[in-house]
């Protein structure tokens, strides 16, 4: 279930703006990595979401692509 688009736009706002931004495109990275259900400890949602195309396209990233 997706958020509503104003509420999807806040969120991003917000996870692009500083401190946040660092921390998201550390965990991005980390979830493309081998090893990633270590890192986060074995929560297959949270690195099956970091995966998602349909979260880089709300981020606007590029290829989806870190």
């Amino acid at each position: 279930m997706r958020a509503e688009p104003r509420a999807t736009g806040a969120m991003v706002w917000t996870l692009l703006d500083q401190p946040h931004a660092d921390v998201l495109h550390a965990m991005l990275r980390q979830a493309g990595m081998p090893g990633a259900r270590a890192v986060f400890r074995s929560d297959d949602d949270l690195v099956s979401l970091l995966r998602a195309p349909e979260l880089a396209e709300d981020l606007q990233l590029s290829g989806g692509a870190v």
